[in-house]
């Protein structure tokens, strides 16, 4: 049960000093900050509400203290600056170039590898989201709950990789990419279109959960048997990110959307399905 924190309580990462910051982003500002320019939407799985058009994502209080508030930020400027700022520019293309072509989903993803960066790196970062959004009380995360074994796992190593100076940052995170955890999957679209986003959403079924923030989708794989391999970034020496032909993001955007209405419909009592 997810209960309302003050700042007297202790930081639930570090576990040592209060949790004095406010307003903390569970997914990170620069992911969806553009979504909001026109207004986006939030919607959780099993949230009883219709999807809400809001001008920013969710923040939370009371989760961090100052210094581990300023670990994440370090993580998400280092992220940004080796990945999500560039690997759409075609003048960066070397850095993350298609090294499988048709490789899951039924041949329709490629898969870009980013030598830019670590698999560590970007490892720690998609795990500090599914962390946060798993000890988040906000209402899309309202029902979001890793297990407590693996909402652990990953705060210890969160605590443990993640530094208060960014190359000491860098330099656990290069350590931590020898480390074999739990697979994920990235998936994304190189081109960009007005309606190929513009969401925010949460989402457990089955042992994967997925959070998607405008056009980047995580899926984490939490129950045996885990798949490894090309693409599910368990233990590669740099991150792989699924690349879809900008129709197929779309089809993957609207069979979510057509998913989490199911899902409100059960919650809500049978009321609403249509209604998104």
């Amino acid at each position: 049960m997810k209960i309302t924190r003050s700042a007297s309580d202790v930081c639930l990462l570090c576990q040592l000093q209060a949790s004095t910051k406010q307003r903390s982003h569970i997914v990170p500002k620069f992911l969806t900050k553009k979504i909001f320019i026109g207004g986006g939407f939030q919607i959780g799985s099993h949230t009883k509400h219709a999807a809400r058009k809001v001008q920013d994502s969710a923040k939370e209080d009371f989760i961090l203290c100052p210094g581990c508030e300023e670990r994440f930020s370090i993580l998400e400027t280092l992220v940004a600056n080796k990945f999500y700022n560039r690997f759409r520019d075609p003048a960066s293309k070397n850095n993350f170039p298609i090294t499988h072509y048709g490789l899951y989903l039924q041949g329709q993803i490629d898969t870009m590898e980013l030598r830019s960066m670590t698999s560590g790196l970007m490892r720690l970062f998609v795990y500090s989201i599914f962390w946060r959004a798993s000890i988040s009380t906000c209402e899309i995360y309202k029902e979001f709950k890793l297990e407590l074994k693996i909402e652990e796992m990953l705060r210890q190593d969160l605590d443990t990789y993640l530094g208060y100076k960014m190359q000491e940052m860098l330099t656990l995170a290069d350590t931590y990419s020898a480390h074999i955890r739990l697979p994920y999957n990235l998936l994304t679209t190189l081109t960009i279109t007005p309606d190929s986003g513009n969401l925010i959403n949460s989402l457990q079924v089955d042992g994967k959960y997925l959070l998607c923030a405008n056009n980047l989708a995580m899926i984490l794989y939490t129950e045996q048997p885990l798949p490894y391999g090309g693409g599910y970034n368990a233990n590669s020496r740099f991150a792989e990110v699924g690349l879809l032909p900008v129709d197929k993001w779309k089809e993957f955007i609207s069979s979510l959307l057509h998913f989490l209405a199911h899902e409100r419909y059960k919650a809500r009592g049978l009321e609403g399905l249509s209604e998104l």
